[in-house]
C-alpha cells in the first residue's frame, strides 16, 4: 500500500524509531526513520502468520513511499498500559475484583498461546507493551518487536528475563519457547498479586538480581526461601490462592519443567470456576476478605497433603500431633480412635491411652544475628525428646503422626537444611505453618475446648453475630487475628515478628552488654508500641471487637494459676496483667543491673542444665505481657479471657475433621 493512499489526520506520537499518526476510521501508521531489510522481511512473516486475534495489535499492512517500505497500519487502542493498571489496582484506586484480574489473566494467556501456535515468540515480555481499555480487555503492542523464525527480538526487559537469558546479547541469541514461559510467570503473578514483582523481597536485591540468584520469596509446603515478602498483606494474598495455582508458579519460577500458556488457560479457567462457586474470595487483597468461610477454607493450603503427615503404624486407630515451637517440642495424642465428641482434658490423659506433654527446648535460641540455625545445637536440644515422644506416639497406636513447626524455624536463615535435618534424622516430614495458618489453628481449638467452662461457654454464645480479636504468642511471634464469629476465618490477620524469646534475643543481643536492664526493657517497649502502633491502623481498632480470646506462656501465667487445665477459660483483667508485668520486670531489676548480668545467669542457667523456671517465668512475663497490654488498649478492651489449649489442639481437632471428611471442600484442588 501506497502512503500516498493513507488519510492521515494527525501526528500521535514520536519516539527513537519513528512516528505514528492517526488514520481516517480505526486504524494508525508507525512510519520508521530508518527501515533495514530485515525488519522488512520479519513484518511480511508476521503479516504471513494470519494473526487475527483481537487481542494483538500486529502489523496489518505494509506502506511503501518511492518503491520503500518505511512503515505498517495497525489498529488504534486507547487504553492505559498494564504496568500502570495494576498499580492504581494495588492502591485501591481501580474498584475491581479477583475475577477481573482473572478476566485479564486469561486473556493473556490467550494470546500467548495463540501466537505460540503460530510459531511466533513474543521476545519483549513486558507489563508496559500491553493495553487495557474499558471494558477490561487486552491489547498487546509493539508487536513488530515479535520472534518469527530466524529473525529475533532484539531488545527484552530485564525483570522479565529468565536467569539463562541475563547478559545474552538478544541481537544474536534466540529465546525459546521455555525462556518465554517464565516471562509470562511473572506477568501472571503481577497480576493476580497487582504490581508485585515475584522476585521482590524483603532483605535487599532487585527483582534482578534475585531472578539471576532464584530468590522467589513465597512459600509452598516445605519450599521457602528465607526471604519474605515486603508486605505481609501481599504474603496473606498469596497463602489464599489455590494451591494449584501456586503450584504452578513454583513450577515456572523453581524448576526448569514450566507451566505453559494453554496449562495456565485450564488453572484460570478453574480458578475462575471456584470463585464464582464461592470456594475462593474474590477480593484481590486477603484484608478484604469477608468471614464467611469454613476454616479449610481458610487453610488453602492443605498443611496435611504428604507434608506435616507421618504414618507410624498403617494398623493404628489413633492420630497425634508433634509441634516443634520456638520455646518447646509437644506430642498430643487423643486417648480415643477417630471420631468426634465433646471435649475433655481426661481423653488426652495418660491413664486413658491419651498423651499430652511439652518440654522447654527453647530453639529460638539458637538463632543468631543472621537468623542461622546451628544443626548440632539444634539436634542437642530436640534429639532426646524428639525421639522419646515417637516411640511413645507408637507404643500409643498411632497411626498418623502430624508434624508442625511455627516461628523459630519458619524465619531460619537455613529453614531448608533444618527440614532436611528433621527428615534425615528422624524421619519426619514438618509442615511449617504459615502465620496465618497458625492463628486459624489456633483459634480453632478453642471453638472445641471452650465449651468444658462457663466463661468459655458464655464467650461462645451467639457466636457468630461477635467480633472476636484471638492474640497468640508465642516465643518466635505474636499473631492476632479479628474474627467474625468463632467459626469462621479472620476479617484481620497480621503477625507481628515478636514473641517472648524474640523479645529476649533483642534485648540480649542488640543492646550494649554495659547497658542498665531497665534501659533495656524501656527500649524494647518502645519497639513494641511501636509495632502495634504500625499494624493496628485506625480502622482496624475503629472495629468493634466485643471478646478477646488469649494464647501463650506469658498470659497463662499471669492468671496466677499452674497448668492449663486450671487456666483454661480464666478471665484475666487489664490491670492484673499490668501487676503480674510490673511485678516481673521489679523482680528481675532487684536481682540483675546489666544486660551482661541478665546473659550470664542465662548462660549459667543452660551450662549447669537446670533450668531456673522463676527466671524463665519473670522474663516471660516481663517481655511478652506488655504485648497483650498494648493491643487490649488499642482496641479499648479491659480484659480477656486465657485459653488453656493451644495450638496443638486446634491442629489436632483440624485433622481429625480433615481424616473423618468434614471439610466442606478438598483444599488441595
Amino acid at each position: 500500500m501506497l502512503k500516498s493512499n493513507l488519510k492521515i489526520e494527525n501526528e500521535i506520537a514520536s519516539g527513537g524509531e519513528g512516528r505514528i499518526f492517526k488514520l481516517e476510521g480505526t486504524k494508525v501508521y508507525k512510519e520508521f526513520y530508518h527501515f533495514n531489510k530485515q525488519l522488512q522481511e520479519k513484518l511480511r512473516r508476521i503479516i504471513l502468520r494470519e494473526i487475527s486475534l483481537e487481542n494483538i495489535c500486529t502489523p496489518e499492512h505494509l506502506i511503501e513511499e518511492n518503491e520503500e517500505i518505511i512503515g505498517y497500519t495497525m489498529k488504534n487502542i486507547e487504553g492505559v498500559n498494564l504496568k500502570n493498571y495494576l498499580l492504581l489496582a494495588s492502591m485501591g484506586k481501580k474498584k475491581i475484583a479477583r475475577l477481573d484480574l482473572l478476566h485479564i489473566a486469561t486473556q493473556i494467556a490467550l494470546s500467548f498461546n495463540y501466537l505460540h501456535s503460530k510459531r511466533v515468540l513474543v521476545g519483549d515480555v513486558s507489563d508496559n507493551n500491553i493495553i487495557i481499555d474499558d471494558n477490561l480487555d487486552i491489547h498487546l503492542i509493539d508487536c513488530d518487536s515479535f520472534q518469527v523464525d530466524k529473525y529475533l527480538c532484539e531488545v527484552g526487559t530485564d525483570e522479565f528475563t529468565p536467569r539463562e537469558m541475563m547478559g545474552k546479547n538478544f541481537k544474536i541469541t534466540p529465546r525459546t519457547l521455555n525462556n518465554e514461559y517464565f516471562s509470562l510467570g511473572i506477568l501472571l503473578f503481577k497480576i493476580l498479586i497487582p504490581g508485585r514483582h515475584p522476585f521482590t523481597v524483603t532483605n535487599g536485591g532487585s527483582p534482578v538480581e534475585n531472578i539471576k540468584n532464584g530468590s522467589f520469596a513465597y512459600p509452598l509446603g516445605n519450599d521457602y526461601d528465607f526471604n519474605t515478602p515486603l508486605d505481609e498483606r501481599l504474603l496473606s494474598t498469596w497463602n489464599e490462592m489455590p494451591l494449584y495455582i501456586k503450584e504452578c508458579f513454583f513450577k515456572t519460577f523453581k524448576t526448569e519443567n514450566r507451566v505453559s500458556p494453554k496449562e495456565w488457560l485450564e488453572v484460570l479457567s478453574k480458578y475462575s470456576e471456584d470463585i464464582s462457586k464461592n470456594k475462593h474470595s474474590n477480593s484481590i487483597f486477603s484484608e478484604d476478605i469477608v468471614a464467611n468461610a469454613n476454616v479449610a477454607t481458610f487453610l488453602n493450603r492443605r498443611i496435611g497433603a504428604g507434608n506435616a503427615q507421618n504414618v507410624l503404624n498403617s494398623k493404628g486407630s489413633k492420630i497425634g500431633v508433634l509441634e516443634i515451637s520456638t520455646k518447646a517440642i509437644k506430642l498430643l495424642v487423643g486417648g480415643f480412635d477417630n471420631e468426634l465428641k465433646d471435649f475433655s482434658y481426661e481423653d488426652f490423659s495418660e491413664k486413658n491411652g491419651g498423651f499430652r506433654e511439652g518440654r522447654l527446648t527453647n530453639i529460638g535460641k539458637l538463632l543468631d544475628k543472621n537468623r542461622n540455625m546451628n544443626i548440632l545445637a539444634l539436634k542437642k536440644a530436640i534429639d532426646f525428646s524428639i525421639k522419646e515422644f515417637l516411640e511413645k506416639a507408637k507404643k500409643l497406636n498411632v497411626r498418623n503422626l502430624y508434624c508442625i513447626a511455627t516461628a523459630a524455624i519458619r524465619g531460619a536463615q537455613n529453614r531448608d537444611e533444618i527440614l532436611r535435618f528433621l527428615k534425615n534424622e528422624y524421619d519426619l516430614s514438618c509442615q511449617v505453618l504459615s502465620r496465618d495458618e497458625e492463628s486459624t489453628l489456633t483459634t480453632n481449638a478453642f471453638k472445641y475446648t471452650g465449651k468444658i467452662h462457663p466463661n468459655g461457654v458464655k464467650i461462645l454464645e451467639d457466636s457468630i453475630k461477635k467480633n472476636y480479636l484471638f492474640i497468640d504468642q508465642g516465643g518466635g511471634s505474636t499473631e492476632i487475628a479479628i474474627l467474625k464469629g468463632i467459626d469462621s476465618s479472620p476479617i484481620f490477620s497480621k503477625s507481628l515478628n515478636f514473641g517472648s524469646t524474640i523479645l529476649l534475643n533483642t534485648l540480649t543481643i542488640n543492646s550494649n552488654l554495659k547497658t542498665s536492664l531497665a534501659t533495656a526493657f524501656e527500649e524494647n517497649l518502645k519497639t513494641v508500641k511501636s509495632k502495634i502502633n504500625n499494624t493496628l491502623k485506625k480502622e482496624v481498632r475503629d472495629i468493634p471487637v466485643q471478646e478477646c480470646i488469649s494464647v501463650g506462656t506469658a498470659i497463662t501465667s499471669a492468671t496466677g494459676k499452674k497448668g492449663n487445665k486450671k487456666q483454661h477459660c480464666t478471665v484475666v483483667t487489664y490491670d492484673s496483667i499490668k501487676k503480674s508485668c510490673y511485678d516481673a520486670i521489679k523482680f528481675l531489676l532487684e536481682k540483675y543491673e546489666t544486660v551482661e548480668e541478665l546473659l550470664a545467669a542465662l548462660k549459667g542457667e543452660d551450662e549447669s542444665k537446670c533450668k531456673n523456671k522463676v527466671l524463665d517465668t519473670a522474663l516471660t512475663k516481663a517481655l511478652g505481657l506488655p504485648v497483650f497490654l498494648e493491643i487490649l488498649n488499642k482496641f479499648k478492651l479491659d480484659k480477656l479471657v486465657v485459653s488453656g489449649t493451644g495450638l496443638w489442639y486446634g491442629t489436632f481437632y483440624y485433622y481429625l475433621e480433615e481424616e473423618l471428611g468434614m471439610h466442606e471442600m478438598d483444599i488441595a484442588n
